[in-house]
């Protein structure tokens, strides 16, 4: 891993400072809006919603959105040529 390090110096920069802001804040969206819908299907199926189930739901979704939408929506670049 060190010579990786070495060899692309680029890895080990300090990220932009939005970045982590960036990422918590486009996880935690996604994990909302996946926490909604969830609820919204158990509603469906039960006819009923359990508090546990909402927040239980809703928690590991927005953690699942922070460790993987995070990452990409707080490194990920556009390319050169495409248009805004």
């Amino acid at each position: 891993m060190m010579t990786k390090l070495i060899q692309f110096p680029a890895i080990a920069q300090v990220p932009p400072h939005n970045a982590v802001r960036r990422g918590v804040a486009a996880g935690c969206a996604w994990g909302a809006i996946m926490g909604t819908g969830l609820t919204a299907l158990a509603f469906r199926d039960c006819g009923m919603i359990c508090l546990t189930d909402v927040a239980m739901t809703t928690g590991l979704s927005m953690a699942a959105g922070i460790l993987t939408i995070g990452p990409l929506a707080a490194f990920g670049r556009r390319l050169p040529n495409s248009s805004p």
